[in-house]
């Protein structure tokens, strides 16, 4: 396997603990907080985790593939983010 292959496996595997450091000053209430037609903290964290698993998949698929095609990736917005309220951000990150 290519060596920058694993490369961005080894860095995108690195996210969840770089998220928690970055939260983990941040009260319940920080994280929880959101701007008028904005994203909370949780929220944007909830996408995160969420989406992670897509492109992973996704990126698999394009190293793999010859001559890789894609579709656009359209996540629905209000499915992943829901839940973020009813969860703390270790609870998102562990999802």
């Amino acid at each position: 396997m290519d060596r920058r292959y694993l490369m961005l496996i080894e860095a995108l595997e690195g996210t969840p603990r770089d998220v928690t450091r970055l939260v983990k000053p941040l009260s319940a209430d920080d994280t929880h907080w959101r701007p008028v037609g904005g994203w909370s903290v949780a929220m944007l964290v909830a996408h995160l985790t969420y989406i992670e698993h897509l492109m992973l998949a996704r990126f698999h698929r394009i190293v793999e593939t010859e001559h890789p095609s894609e579709q656009a990736l359209e996540p629905d917005e209000g499915a992943h983010v829901a839940h973020a309220a009813d969860h703390s951000i270790a609870e998102l990150i562990e999802a």
